[in-house]
């Protein structure tokens, strides 16, 4: 594979990897919201959490992918 790919590859997963992020953050705030004893800083602060999961989980996989691809393994 060349660098081209590769960066069109790492581009693609950092786009994903906001977007899943993003859709984390909905899905975890919308599911808190049947809870209303739970305050609305709180739903806040879980969702971000949450989406920041996603994203730290998404640009790991792209690090190792690059340290795999820099070894000759990929």
């Amino acid at each position: 594979m060349d660098s081209r790919g590769i960066t069109t590859l790492l581009l693609l997963g950092a786009i994903f990897g906001i977007l899943g992020g993003a859709v984390a953050f909905m899905r975890a705030y919308d599911g808190y919201s049947h809870f209303p004893a739970i305050s609305k800083r709180k739903k806040l602060m879980m969702s971000l959490e949450y989406a920041g999961v996603a994203f730290v989980f998404i640009i790991g996989i792209i690090i190792i992918f690059l340290i795999l691809y820099d070894k000759g393994m990929i």
